[in-house]
């Protein structure tokens, strides 16, 4: 039994003490607070219900609650008089303490005994309903029980002493949406600055349970190191496990993994910035939505790029895009559009229209699509997903680019986050896959030119915050050192920090990517363990606290409180 449960056990053990002979033989039977109904001679039900609200800390002793054993174990009525008397107990149902996302509706009457149990889900988050029915025909006189001054004393106990006996737990304190004020973030009023990470597999495995823990693992791991967004795939199209199994037709379990997650994120007190479609072939991406199409004879070409202008895989795209916006989440009983848990959307990841460099088609398509998400979700930002890369029609930047291959994407950092309804401009960071022959030092200077050209560009240009949403380095290079990610890492970190402490457009950088033990086979040569190196852990985490003591630690994040309190 933790210590926490066995301080709680005390506290209750002396209420029992107090509430005499029946309520001891309570205890004994159950070990859970519960209020007992007394029942007429004739065969009778009444059900006693009471609302406490509950801290996130409650919860996190409520998610294990004990089982018994012998479930037969029961309360003993003994007869006033001293006579034996005969009983006959009928089903007795408890409601227990789990989380509905994380434990579903169970049933113990396979229990020996007549007692069965039976596990009801809890109403909401920020509640928790305790509540028994008993149905029992009894011979002779009934005995009244004190039932409402057990109940008082649960509520008073859990009201009074809650807080104090759980406060190693974290609690959780509601959400709220995120906007943006000019070139910053805003939550509640005060400047949001992001330090977070990628994890693009978390719906993928919230679809099978033997690897569904290494969502909330993740997600525990993040809110731990103080990291406040994570940023993940909200799609797969055709293939395994596809939440869009072909266009307008989806697999409600994958419906539930991305449920899950979201339910999961706001448990950590992590937001969710959602990508709704790739610009690559993995998880479908833009080439499924053109097979799709062309398959049904109805595709305009068999180019990828039809894409973004042929009307039906529009038509796709913007059904896609309802349906998930519109989703109510099984878990939360919220819909997307209205779960602050979701910090954004995030149109594509990194768009390219190649087959037209002037950037035309890609900017048209960006323009439609943004504003018709705005028709549908104006509580969530918006940003495109770009790279960053510099077009044509912006002469004057062509020479930040990596190389000249680069401004003919058809994609272009400004014109393109300029759009009205995008709230927030994207760009990623990946020095050694664009110069793969430089010295690292030599990456180093021109991340610090990249990065600065584009908060120029989010300051004077664009008004609105620029947002790092990708940033790795590779293993793979001939002199890699793991030292060096560390400096890569504070290189970017140090840039944010700065922009941050002058309020300028630098909003955030999230990392690519984060992973736990034991799935090596989906990583990349990007990828990495956290807490495998503790110098780069001390790296992201300090991250964290500076801009936490920037824009005031949040109370939304207890760990963020003990992990910044510790460093000063």
């Amino acid at each position: 039994m933790s210590f926490v449960k066995a301080k709680f056990h005390l506290v209750f053990f002396f209420f029992i003490f107090c509430c005499g002979h029946y309520g001891e033989q309570a205890y004994k039977g159950i070990r859970l607070p519960i209020f007992l109904a007394h029942v007429n001679e004739a065969e009778h039900i009444e059900m006693f219900k009471y609302k406490i609200k509950v801290s996130e800390g409650h919860r996190g002793w409520m998610k294990n609650p004990e089982i018994l054993e012998n479930c037969s174990t029961g309360f003993h009525f003994p007869s006033q008089s001293g006579e034996p008397v005969e009983e006959k107990m009928l089903p007795l149902k408890v409601m227990y303490f789990y989380r509905p996302e994380e434990y579903p509706l169970k049933d113990l009457s396979g229990c020996p005994g007549n007692w069965p149990l039976k596990a009801f889900r809890v109403k909401s988050e920020s509640e928790v309903i305790y509540s028994i029915i008993m149905q029992k025909m009894v011979a002779g006189n009934g005995l009244l029980f004190p039932i409402f001054g057990f109940a008082s004393c649960v509520a008073f106990i859990y009201m009074s002493f809650g807080d104090f006996i759980l406060t190693n737990h974290r609690e959780q304190r509601e959400l709220s949406f995120v906007e943006r004020n000019g070139t910053q973030f805003m939550v509640d009023g005060r400047a949001f600055y992001i330090n977070g990470w990628n994890s693009y597999w978390l719906v993928d495995h919230s679809v099978d349970e033997d690897r569904k823990p290494r969502v909330s693992a993740v997600l525990e791991a993040g809110a731990k190191m103080g990291l406040t967004v994570c940023r993940t795939w909200a799609f797969n199209d055709g293939g395994y496990n596809a939440l869009q199994v072909s266009p307008g037709r989806f697999d409600e379990r994958v419906f539930r993994a991305l449920d899950h997650v979201i339910a999961e994120a706001r448990q950590h007190g992590i937001r969710l910035l959602l990508s709704l479609v790739n610009n690559l072939k993995a998880y479908g991406g833009k080439t499924q939505y053109v097979n799709w199409a062309w398959e049904e004879g109805i595709g305009l070409s068999s180019l990828n790029d039809s894409f973004f202008f042929d009307p039906s895989i529009k038509r796709y795209f913007k059904h896609y895009v309802k349906t998930l916006l519109t989703r109510k989440n099984t878990i939360t009983g919220i819909e997307y559009r209205n779960d602050p848990t979701i910090f954004a959307w995030e149109l594509m990841n990194e768009p390219r229209c190649i087959s037209d460099p002037s950037g035309d088609t890609l900017q048209d398509w960006i323009e439609e699509m943004s504003a018709f998400v705005k028709t549908i979700d104006k509580n969530h930002l918006l940003t495109v997903g770009l790279e960053g890369f510099y077009g044509l029609k912006n002469p004057k930047r062509l020479a930040v680019n990596p190389e000249l291959w680069a401004s003919s994407l058809g994609s272009d950092f400004v014109r393109n986050s300029k759009v009205p309804a995008i709230d927030f401009a994207s760009v990623h960071i990946y020095p050694d896959h664009w110069f793969p022959h430089l010295e690292f030092e030599d990456k180093l200077k021109y991340v610090s030119k990249w990065m600065l050209s584009h908060i120029e560009d989010g300051h004077y240009e664009l008004n609105k915050p620029v947002f790092f949403t990708e940033f790795g380095l590779s293993n793979l290079n001939k002199d890699f050192q793991p030292s060096q990610r560390d400096r890569f890492y504070k290189t970017i970190f140090d840039i944010i920090y700065k922009s941050a402490k002058r309020k300028r457009a630098g909003a955030g950088a999230l990392i690519w990517q984060l992973f736990v033990e034991g799935m090596d086979e989906f990583n990349d040569d990007f990828g990495f363990v956290p807490w495998e190196r503790e110098s780069t852990y001390r790296v992201l985490t300090d991250q964290s606290c500076r801009l936490a003591r920037i824009q005031g630690i949040t109370q939304q994040n207890n760990y963020l409180k003990e992990l910044c309190l510790q460093r000063q």
